[in-house]
């Protein structure tokens, strides 16, 4: 098959769409099928065209441009020939030239819907305009709506005819459990205290991620007890969060690491005790993090949100707190500190939990299964 994979984002920037999109178009072109990636020149620095391990990346400037969106009528010529047209969604600027590829070339249209964007001022009126007159469009066209979980999906409202849940899968050999005091020794961390973690990106795109919520939650936790928080990312949101650390007297419980080298992730999810994903609202719409930390055999503490709180069973492999709520998280990091052997049952029970249900393996089986049936004919699923 050939295979386009449309995406608004795209490594290196770091984002749980583009990290998805990069996931599938490696696995799948690793299997055998020819994919090409089509997404924005937001950078500006990487070159326009690149083999990335047999995977064709396109990165289109567009007409006009502002942060991850813009306007690529190209993508209606460039989409020709395909067997399948992945969109992940959304694409603001980009989502409806994949949509007129698909009827023009009269190709299948394949739609993973990410999350449902929330803003406020005049980009909130673009994402409501968006979504009333062109992605019911978008959405009707498409063979099948792939979504992460089915909670996520009543919570956005869409509408079942087409859905399909299909989460979205981490690679098992990769993020694995490790000696973990060797690996605190590898990346200077102290081998006595207990370590959380939170991985994400540090600026305004992902301002629903909840750090500021976190580092208040931190200044209510005890400080008799031995503790750490490492926060890994950067983004233009660091200076903010680095003076609210100042500010509640925490520079000697919180490490700001910045971004870290794809290689060494995994080691930082290893050396944890509890990762947190304490994101505010419904633009987290997953969390992939989460999974590698639970393949790493981490334990995590994720908010109550619709998709989110479906990779961990609550009081088995984390536990779930209250979105944007300081006190509920200071509540949950003091039963943590004082429950360490529950912690290491909760991250023995999340690998478990991995190996049978979020394998990147079984996600892209499943994926091919999808192509295939869409390309034979299928028009719901």
């Amino acid at each position: 098959m050939r295979i386009a994979q449309v995406t608004a984002v795209y490594p290196p920037y770091a984002g749980g769409i583009g990290h998805v999109a990069e996931e599938y178009s490696n696995r799948l072109s690793q299997s055998g099928e020819a994919v090409e990636v089509f997404t924005v020149d937001y950078q500006k620095q990487i070159p326009q065209l690149q083999d990335v391990g047999g995977v064709i990346v396109n990165r289109l400037s567009g007409i006009v441009s502002y942060g991850n969106a813009a306007i690529l009528p190209e993508l209606v010529w460039k989409l020709r020939g395909f067997d399948i047209i992945h969109l992940h969604y959304p694409f603001y600027g980009g989502a409806i030239f994949a949509y007129l590829a698909s009827i023009i070339w009269r190709k299948p249209l394949v739609v993973t819907y990410h999350m449902k964007t929330k803003a406020s001022g005049w980009l909130g009126i673009c994402f409501k305009l968006q979504r009333l007159f062109i992605e019911p469009f978008i959405l009707h066209r498409a063979r099948v709506v792939l979504v992460s979980s089915l909670d996520y999906a009543q919570s956005a409202r869409l509408k079942p005819s087409k859905l399909v849940a299909l989460p979205f899968g981490v690679d098992v050999e990769r993020f694995s459990p490790s000696d973990k005091p060797a690996v605190r020794r590898k990346l200077k961390m102290p081998e006595d205290e207990m370590i959380f973690l939170f991985v994400g990106g540090l600026d305004d795109a992902h301002y629903f991620k909840g750090v500021d919520v976190l580092i208040r939650a931190c200044a209510k936790v005890s400080k008799d007890h031995a503790w750490r928080l490492i926060i890994v990312g950067s983004g233009n949101l660091l200076s903010t969060y680095e003076q609210l650390v100042e500010e509640f007297g925490l520079a000697g419980r919180v490490e700001f690491r910045g971004k870290v080298a794809n290689a060494d992730l995994p080691n930082y999810f290893r050396a944890a005790d509890v990762h947190l994903l304490p994101s505010i609202d419904r633009s987290e719409a997953y969390g992939l993090v989460t999974l590698e930390a639970a393949a790493s055999g981490t334990a995590s503490i994720v908010s109550d949100l619709p998709g989110v709180r479906t990779l961990v069973v609550h009081q088995r492999t984390g536990l779930h707190v209250k979105p944007g709520n300081e006190h509920a998280l200071a509540v949950a990091l003091e039963w943590v500190l004082q429950h360490k052997e529950k912690v290491k049952f909760f991250g023995e029970n999340a690998r478990a939990r991995i190996l049978e249900e979020y394998s990147a393996v079984q996600c892209i089986s499943r994926l091919q299964e999808l192509y295939s049936w869409v390309i034979s004919g299928g028009k719901s699923k």
